[in-house]
Parts: C-alpha cells; sequence; structure tokens
C-alpha cells in the first residue's frame, strides 16, 4: 500500500514537471512568435517608408532654389528644381541625344565608325551620366532665372502660344505660309572690272547721289517653286509621330512642352530687355580693300610701292596676279569687305585691323599690322588695309539676335552668382534611362592588311 502511494505520489510530480515544461515551453514559443512578428512588422514599416520617401517624398523634394532679385522692378522671386522635374528632363535630354546619333547613323548607312568620329562628343555625354545630369540642372537653373525674370516684366506664354510654336516648328502656320520677311533694297552692281571700284567717300554733307549703271540682263533664271503649305492633317501625323517617338524613350509630353514654353520666355525676355537696355539696332560700319601677306618683307614692299604707285594699283596688281605662274607677292591675297562692324573685323582678323578700319582717314594705305599666328607651324599675316567708305548703317539681324542673346546670358550669369543654391542631394538619382545602344561603342572594325607580295624564285 505505502508503495502503491509512493509511486502515485512521483507520478503527479512527474505530471506537474512535464505541466511546468509545457508552459515554459509555450511561452517561449509565445515570445519567439512575437519576435517573429516584430521583426516582420519593421521590416514592412521600413519598405513601406523607404517606398513613400522614393515614390511621394523625395520626388517633390527641391534639388535647386533659384532667387531672382530686380532691384529696377523692386522684384525678388524664388523657384525650386523638384527631383521629379529635373529628373524627367534628365530622361528628355538623354533621348535627344540618342535620336540624334540614330538620325546620324541611318543617314551614314550604319557605319558606326563615322559616328563615332564625329559625334564622339554625345557619345562620351551619355556614358558619363553624373555629367550629363549636372549639365541639366545647370541648364534648368539659368531656365528658371529667365522664367522669372520674363513673369517679372508682364510676359506671359500660353499654351495656345507653345502650340503654335510647335507648329510651327513643323512648318505649320494655320494652313498657310510664314509671314515673309522684309526684302532688302537691292542695288544695281556694275559688272566686276578689273580695277576695283572705289566706295564713295562719306563726308558729313552727303552729295547727291549718281545713278548706278543697269546691270547687263542676261537669260531670265528659272523661278524657285512655291511652297506648299503644310495642312493639319499632315502636321498632327508629323508631330504625333515625334511624341510616339519620345515616349518610346520614357519622355513625358508635359517635359517636351515645358521646354518649348522655356524657349518662348527666352525669346520674349531678349526682345524686352533689348529695350530697357537701349540696345543699339545701329552702328557705324566701314568698308575696306585688304592686303594680306605672309612675310614682313613682301608687305614693307608692297608699302613702299603704294608711295609711287597707289594703294588700289598694288592692290590690283595682287588680286591679278595671285592665281598666276609669277604672283606680284607670293602667298599675298587681296580682298574688299563692304560694310562691316568694328565687331565683325575684330572676329575675322583682329583688334588691330578694325581699329585701324575706323580710324584712318579714308583713301589712305594703313601701316604694315600685324597679325600673330594662332597655330604652331603656320606663319604670322600682315595687313595692309585702305578704307573707301564709313557710315552707320542698321544692324544684321543676326547680329542683332546675337547681342539679345548676350543680353539675357549677361543677366543669367548675375543672378546666378548671388541667388542659386544647390543641393547633392539628386547625385545618387541620375536616370540612366534610355540606355544608350551598345552599337555606338562597338570598336570600328581594323582594316585589313595586305599580304606581302612574294617575289618568285628563279
Amino acid at each position: 500500500m505505502a508503495k502503491k502511494q509512493e509511486k502515485q505520489i512521483i507520478n503527479e510530480r512527474e505530471s506537474r514537471k512535464e505541466i511546468l515544461r509545457k508552459r515554459r515551453q509555450d511561452q517561449q514559443l509565445r515570445q519567439i512568435r512575437l519576435m517573429v512578428i516584430s521583426v516582420v512588422a519593421l521590416i514592412v514599416v521600413v519598405i513601406a517608408i523607404g517606398l513613400v520617401n522614393e515614390l511621394l517624398i523625395a520626388p517633390n523634394r527641391a534639388i535647386a532654389t533659384v532667387t531672382v532679385t530686380d532691384p529696377n522692378l523692386n522684384f525678388t522671386g524664388q523657384e525650386q528644381i523638384t527631383l521629379r522635374d529635373w529628373q524627367d528632363r534628365v530622361v528628355y535630354e538623354r533621348a535627344q541625344r540618342i535620336i540624334f546619333l540614330k538620325e546620324q547613323l541611318e543617314a551614314f548607312g550604319g557605319n558606326v565608325g563615322i559616328i563615332q568620329q564625329f559625334a564622339g562628343q554625345t557619345i562620351l555625354e551619355l556614358q558619363d551620366e553624373e555629367g550629363i545630369g549636372q549639365t541639366v540642372l545647370d541648364l534648368m537653373v539659368q531656365e528658371s532665372v529667365v522664367r522669372q525674370a520674363a513673369r517679372a516684366r508682364g510676359i506671359v506664354v500660353t499654351d495656345e502660344d507653345v502650340d503654335r510654336a510647335i507648329g510651327e516648328s513643323f512648318g505649320y502656320y494655320g494652313g498657310g505660309l510664314p509671314t515673309p520677311q522684309p526684302t532688302a533694297t537691292q542695288t544695281a552692281v556694275p559688272t566686276p572690272s578689273l580695277t576695283p571700284i572705289p566706295t564713295p567717300v562719306i563726308t558729313d554733307v552727303v552729295p547727291t547721289a549718281v545713278p548706278s549703271p543697269t546691270p547687263t540682263v542676261g537669260s531670265t533664271s528659272t523661278p524657285l517653286p512655291t511652297a506648299t503649305p503644310v495642312s493639319e492633317e499632315s502636321f498632327r501625323a508629323q508631330l504625333n509621330e515625334q511624341l510616339a517617338n519620345l515616349r518610346s524613350y520614357g519622355v513625358k509630353e508635359s517635359t517636351f512642352r515645358e521646354y518649348v514654353r522655356t524657349q518662348l520666355y527666352a525669346e520674349r525676355l531678349a526682345d524686352v530687355l533689348a529695350i530697357e537696355r537701349e540696345l543699339a539696332t545701329e552702328a557705324e560700319h566701314a568698308s575696306i580693300y585688304v592686303l594680306s601677306f605672309t612675310s614682313q618683307a613682301d608687305a614693307d614692299a608692297a608699302r613702299a610701292l603704294m608711295e609711287a604707285e597707289g594703294y588700289l594699283t598694288v592692290w590690283n596688281r595682287v588680286r591679278s596676279t595671285a592665281a598666276t605662274e609669277t604672283p606680284a607677292f607670293p602667298g599675298a591675297s587681296a580682298t574688299e569687305l563692304l560694310w562691316r562692324t568694328r565687331n565683325d573685323l575684330t572676329a575675322i582678323y583682329n583688334e588691330a585691323l578694325a581699329a585701324a578700319a575706323f580710324t584712318l582717314p579714308l583713301n589712305e594705305p594703313s601701316e604694315v599690322l600685324l597679325r600673330p599666328s594662332q597655330v604652331e607651324g603656320q606663319p604670322d599675316q600682315y595687313y595692309i588695309i585702305q578704307v573707301s567708305g564709313r557710315e552707320v548703317r542698321p544692324l544684321a539681324e543676326n547680329t542683332l539676335r546675337q547681342a539679345k542673346a548676350q543680353l539675357v546670358s549677361d543677366y543669367i550669369n548675375a543672378q546666378v552668382a548671388q541667388g542659386a543654391q544647390l543641393t547633392q542631394f539628386w547625385r545618387s538619382r541620375v536616370p540612366s534611362r534610355p540606355m544608350l545602344d551598345p552599337l555606338f561603342l562597338t570598336p570600328p572594325t581594323p582594316a585589313p592588311t595586305t599580304p606581302p607580295t612574294l617575289a618568285p624564285i628563279p
């Protein structure tokens, strides 16, 4: 009986131990489950935070803040460039370059070597992702200055303006033709003779103009074909094709339209700045005869000869013998430039010659003017000029356009220097799409070497 009770007590102890052990194991399993759930929940939260940051917060984060201050207008404005807008623009710029390369490849019959030779810089830009990202950011900062400056002056570019500009880029003018530019008054030019015709001297008192000889009428040339207006249907088809091509590279239509809008802002701002800064539309022009020599000795000899025979006689001799077997001065040339500004002559020759053209008395030869060679191995150039006329004339349209563009560029540089703050947040987020076709990176096939011809053994 005692043994039976003892055995029962032992069984009850073991059962109690098993129950305690099971409870302990259940508690441990519960703790493990809680830990696993906590870890999983933490991972999910981290991923969710990352997605929210990358998809919602980061794209709207400013990577540049551009402030424009214009004391003349009592205006201060600020504009931010977001990561999303910058990334969209990088995709657009990459697409533009890739489309250009593919068009060139098609034009040259698929010869990659030619593209690598003449468009190698474009290929390098597409490979340098961070470099193109910096270029686009700098460009967008400049465009922000233009937009703010334009709006401060009341300039507005509407959606209709953008539509019109896009149509004109395809040659579509509402079904008609573009407004013709005013035709310059054409002066009859006499038949060229061996002796150069001096330009009349311009003095304070303008003499009565002598009518120019009537040019001999030759055979009537075939008139150029009249341009055919681009229809709206044709324009829409071309535009849809271009937009579809851009979309295939991941470019949004809104990015394309905003690019066009910014160009219009720049053009209109240039016109307004030209008025504000009182940009001159006229400038003094000069017509000159130019003798060019490749040696100091020839230039000095020609200058001495002018004292006895006159400038135009020497100019005519060089002009008439330059292409013969016995030129008057080997390597010399004679040219005539009509109505050029001082900037024009500086760009063609140098500042010394341009200054002489606007200070020399009319119809008197200059001293020998030196233009040192800018290329190693090339000889210096020596010039003797004579001014045949000077007068104030309207600037060429291209010259005015360049002057207006310079006004905008100067304005942008001044504003960027004092009111642009850039971050480095964008550097790890530069888009690499659209990708450059590996075809453009293929090394050119080397030309086959011709094996040497073996002489027959006698």
